[in-house]
């Protein structure tokens, strides 16, 4: 049986991609470095992206890798080990590596803030608005000179994925959330397990030397998603609004606060990001090519969101 290597198992997707391999009945080998995530199968080789001995440990005998080990921290980053980790880290798995399949887990961040297409498409120029971005568009390309397989997606939302959302529940619920802006930009983000379908379906349909784009089929504005988190807590909808140069000021001034409290912004930039902009995906190709098909809602997410956020109260 054909041995698969995890990165980044230690993480919310990686933990979740690794389970799903092993109860598949796939051999599985996971890089670990401090946290052991503690998988139930899975065969763990200690070390990290920037020891190369470990590396070789770990990619011996290995048929497909899925690299999805990454440094994500929008906060107060040390920008040389970010590019170490995400950039020489993805170039020394590489070059130890002689799997048939190298899966690169990437990000819609490599189109930045302002897209150069809405929809974005595989194809479309990378264009990245932060240091995150750039260096996984660097890694991007390593891969795909290797002849690699790329999956970019955006927000991951779903089971693992809830907690960086109680805070907007929260606010809706309290009635302090405000919609930003017009309201009318459209969110289209992807659910985990129709991510991890999409990253099984690669190991299994995926072409080398391709990037595939995946994101779920629904697209919601930013002022219909409150709406199905409102009625998910029984909250009402929010109806104050907030120009989009004062919610970008604040989250600045928030920013500039933390460097000297060390203290994380109540309002992060990058989660306003997020919500705040008009970013939509073309995944005909991961369909065409992967037969990739999203079956995640919004609304029966919001439905299992506002459940996780209950029992924590």
């Amino acid at each position: 049986m054909d041995m698969i290597l995890v990165t980044g198992a230690s993480g919310h997707l990686g933990k979740s991609l690794a389970s799903a391999l092993l109860a598949d009945g796939n051999s599985v080998r996971i890089l670990v470095d401090k946290n052991n995530p503690h998988i139930d199968g899975a065969e763990i080789v200690k070390g990290n992206l920037l020891d190369i001995d470990s590396l070789k440990t770990a990619v011996y005998g290995v048929d497909t890798v899925y690299h999805l080990a990454a440094m994500v921290d929008y906060g107060q980053v040390n920008k040389q080990l970010m590019h170490d980790v995400n950039v020489t880290g993805t170039k020394n798995l590489l070059s130890v590596s002689k799997a048939s399949k190298f899966i690169y887990q990437s990000s819609t961040s490599v189109y930045g803030n302002k897209m150069r297409d809405n929809p974005a498409t595989p194809s479309t120029k990378c264009n990245p608005s932060t240091f995150y971005g750039i260096t996984k568009a660097l890694a991007e390309k390593l891969v795909l000179e290797s002849k690699g397989i790329v999956l970019r997606a955006p927000v991951i939302f779903g089971t693992r994925f809830n907690g960086p959302f109680f805070e907007l529940l929260k606010m809706l619920e309290s009635k302090r959330m405000p919609i930003i802006g017009s309201g009318t930009n459209r969110l289209q983000w992807v659910h985990v397990s129709d991510l991890l379908d999409a990253l099984v379906l690669a190991m299994k349909k995926g072409t080398n030397g391709e990037v595939y784009l995946v994101a779920g089929n629904d697209i919601v504005t930013q002022k219909q998603l409150y709406a199905i988190l409102s009625d998910a807590i029984g909250a009402a909808h929010p109806s104050k609004r907030v120009p989009l140069p004062s919610a970008y000021a604040l989250a600045y001034v928030q920013k500039a606060i933390s460097v000297f409290t060390r203290k994380e912004p109540r309002v992060k930039l990058e989660y306003l990001r997020r919500i705040t902009s008009d970013r939509t995906f073309d995944i005909s190709k991961a369909k065409r090519d992967l037969g990739y098909n999203p079956k995640n809602s919004y609304m029966g997410w919001a439905a299992d969101l506002a459940n996780d956020y209950k029992s924590m109260q």
